[in-house]
């Protein structure tokens, strides 16, 4: 996979720079969407959660948080206390908030790599936010169906996680990296808040680049003259909202449109791959785990949102 990499990636650069040489308008137009999204959206959602989520695992607060709920997700996915809040986390906030923590707390030791690369594989996903509003309304209209949504959405990624989990098993406690014992009592200082806040900064910059970048590969493939089922397919996957902005631009029936946006916002998209990859190159986890285990549960929902659509509304 390396080696297909490094020969697609220097053909793709070269096509955004053809792009933006002769189709300008087009270019500019998917670079102010892809801006847009990340200032509207992106920016005020994220930011504040990844500046307190750095200061959580900086004053190794999190075991206050997640005291409810560590004793069960111990015995349902043997999970420690800094998993369960990445999980918790990795679902409520969206991407790549997942992937940040995972990163987070297992470069300060909180999390092995067994579990890091167990929780990297299922905890990276849309926020509910995204799909309750963005996906929902804006591109199914059909209220009724948001509870239908978040169980396809999310189960498929936690029935993944269920049936994983022999194969991810966390390592066991004594090989566990331990926490200093005065590392809950750590006292809040300007140092602290100051480098949360610069990581939160570069961290977000770094999203709204890879945002904008596939937004504008998205743009690209609508300047094609290719049918519409497959342009939907293929600006899905290259960029989530830029997807379902097309899927909800077409004439397509409500099975079909839930047949395309829900295995793509399983997926992600690749713009949320590569957002993936940029939280975890320091550490050492596995990216194509990553990866593989998406690509999995993508084929999972379309199976699973394919069997719906015929028994319950075939």
């Amino acid at each position: 996979m390396a080696k297909t990499f490094r020969f697609l990636i220097p053909l793709l650069i070269c096509a955004i720079f053809l792009f933006l040489l002769l189709f300008p308008t087009h270019a500019v137009t998917s670079a102010r969407s892809g801006l847009m999204l990340w200032f509207q959206v992106i920016l005020p959602t994220l930011l504040p959660f990844m500046i307190l989520s750095r200061l959580l695992v900086e004053t190794n607060a999190i075991s206050g948080l997640t005291f409810l709920f560590a004793g069960p997700f111990k015995k349902l996915l043997g999970l420690s206390k800094s998993g369960t809040f990445v999980v918790m986390t990795g679902f409520l906030c969206g991407y790549p908030m997942g992937a940040k923590l995972t990163a987070d707390l297992y470069l300060h030791g909180q999390l092995t790599k067994t579990e890091a690369g167990y929780l990297l594989s299922f905890c990276n996903n849309l926020s509910p936010m995204f799909i309750s509003s963005f996906l929902n309304l804006s591109c199914l209209e059909a209220p009724a169906l948001l509870s239908l949504l978040f169980l396809l959405i999310y189960g498929v990624p936690i029935f993944f996680a269920l049936i994983t989990q022999p194969l991810y098993r966390r390592t066991v406690s004594s090989k566990r990296t331990a926490v200093s014992p005065d590392a809950s009592t750590s006292v809040l200082n300007f140092n602290i808040v100051d480098t949360a806040i610069m990581d939160g900064f570069t961290q977000i910059t770094k999203l709204g680049g890879y945002i904008i970048l596939f937004s504008i590969i998205s743009g690209m493939f609508l300047t094609l003259s290719l049918p519409n089922r497959l342009l939907a397919l293929i600006t899905g996957l290259v960029e989530v909202t830029t997807g379902i902005n097309y899927i909800s631009a077409q004439q397509f029936s409500l099975e079909l449109r839930l047949l395309y946006c829900i295995p793509i916002c399983v997926f992600g998209g690749c713009s949320g791959l590569m957002q993936t990859y940029s939280m975890i190159k320091e550490t050492g986890l596995p990216f194509s785990l990553y990866f593989y285990s998406k690509a999995a549960q993508t084929i999972l929902s379309f199976i699973v949102t394919w069997m719906f659509i015929s028994i319950c509304i075939n």
